[in-house]
Formats: C-alpha cells, structure tokens, sequence
C-alpha cells in the first residue's frame, strides 16, 4: 500500500504462500481490493488452482477467494463493471481468450467468453455495456449483456500494442505501442458500434 501524498509505502498485505498476483481491481468505495491469482503450473496438466483472492482494505486482510474451475486455467488481469456486479478476468498472451465471468453478490463464474485472440490488455467502458480487450493490432470490443463480440478495430498491423486507457468522459481511447514512440488516440464510440472494421 502507497500514500499517495507521501509517495511512500505504508504497508505490505501478504497473501498465503502459492498464490501469484496480478493486477488488481479497488471497488469504487475502496472497501475491497480484487486479486488475479494465477494459479501454479503443474506439468503436464497446466495450472491449477487460479482465482480471485478478496481482500479487506481497512482490516487488510484476506476474506475470501473465488476459484476458477474447471483445470488448466490461469488468469492475470481483472476488470469490474461501474456497480461492481461482476468482474472479467483474462489471462494475457494466452491463445485462445477464454475470459470468465464472476458475480461478485455469487462469488462465482456465471460465463465464459471464448475468442481467437490473445489478450495484451483489457478494460471496462464508463457504463459497464463494453469490455474491451487489446491484442497487438487490434481492439476487440464485446457487449457485457450478451457476452458477444460487436466490433473489432484493426490498429496497427505487425503492431505491439501492449496496454490501453480510457478518458474520464469516456469518448477517448488511448493506445500504446512498446515499438512506437508515440500514443495513439481512438474515437472510443466508434469502436464500440457493432461494426466490423479494417481501417486503422
């Protein structure tokens, strides 16, 4: 945990011994801090026991943990919709994307989205209707009510596109090239329209 005026670490959360973070979600009224366990892998079967680990933040502890099922499952990056009702996790640089669903009232998977992509980053739009995820060329755009694919945006072609932001306003997506000095900037309404497109 880092102070944020100080710009100093104020304290360190331990989490059980194999568990492996990722990146993680704050709920918007900082009472619970979301966790990506990716799980250990176990050859030849691949990893086991991924989940998302949920921690207190005013008693900074762990009190609970919402397992991924069924085996072979591994899960780096969490995104949580606006009234924090359900989280999307995926596993980056895996192919194909399997992101699942959880419930967060449940704690438990309600679905899993399936895709030929392989995931570099992910977020959630302002309203909660879109999950967005980024592959090195493109941005690929799903509707949350039908966990269904509505448009995918090529980029840059032969791209490494690596990680993704969204304006406060929600009409501006911002995208990063590890091999470009630049940023790059979309109309974030445009993606979202259920339109294929092949234009950068």
């Amino acid at each position: 945990m880092i102070d944020k005026a100080t710009r100093s670490i104020i304290q360190t959360i331990n989490l059980p011994a194999g568990k492996f973070p990722g990146k993680p979600v704050v709920s918007l009224d900082d009472r619970l801090l979301y966790v990506p366990n990716q799980g250990v892998f176990v050859a030849p079967g691949g990893y086991q026991g991924a989940s998302v680990l949920i921690i207190d933040t005013q008693s900074r502890s762990l009190i609970g943990e919402i397992p991924l099922n069924p085996s072979n499952i591994s899960l780096n990056r969490l995104v949580i919709t606006p009234d924090e009702s359900l989280i999307y996790t995926v596993k980056t640089k895996s192919l194909p994307m399997r992101a699942f669903v959880i419930d967060t009232a449940l704690r438990e998977v309600v679905a899993t989205i399936t895709a030929n992509i392989s995931p570099t980053d992910v977020l959630m739009n302002h309203t909660g209707t879109r999950f967005y995820v980024l592959t090195t060329d493109s941005v690929v755009v799903f509707d949350t009510a039908t966990n269904t694919e509505v448009r995918r945006q090529l980029i840059r072609p032969n791209g490494r596109l690596n990680s993704m932001a969204l304006s406060l306003d929600g009409g501006s997506l911002f995208v990063n090239d590890e091999f470009a000095a630049s940023l790059l900037r979309l109309d974030s309404k445009r993606c979202e329209s259920s339109k294929r497109s092949r234009e950068a």
